[in-house]
């Protein structure tokens, strides 16, 4: 196997542990693939075995880099995530909200022309009395 293939081979073991990608985990795998690209170049043979033993399992190098990440950070990301669920419940309720009133206010409005019509039915067969 070429050094591109065994490089290729550990960088896409290390992306199957990530689940979804955020930024900073593409600049965190672009770093790596830089040195995991530099340490081979200065390799004259190169097995994956090597690259482990240098940089890590990639499941334990994927579970550092996640444990190294701050406690901060990880509420800033579920502050985040509540407050843009939180806001997109909001207008719903206000959209539903608005929809009843003017679904409720057409109604009346219908059932007073309807009374208006009935009551000029009315008044015209009363003086009508064919």
């Amino acid at each position: 196997m070429t050094k591109d293939k065994i490089t290729d081979k550990y960088i896409k073991a290390v992306q199957k542990q990530f689940k979804h990608y955020h930024t900073t985990d593409a600049r965190f795998i672009s770093d790596l693939k830089d040195a995991v690209i530099s340490y081979a170049a200065q390799q004259d043979s190169l097995d994956y075995e090597q690259l482990v033993s240098q940089f890590g399992d990639p499941q334990e190098l994927v579970n550092d880099y996640f444990s190294e990440q701050s406690i901060d950070k990880q509420k800033k990301n579920v502050c985040f995530t509540w407050n843009i669920k939180t806001i997109c419940i909001i207008i719903t309720v206000f959209v539903l909200i608005f929809s009843s009133i003017y679904i409720y206010n057409i109604n009346v409005q219908h059932k007073k022309e309807l009374d208006t019509f009935i009551q000029k039915e009315v008044t015209i067969l009363k003086e009508d009395p064919q």
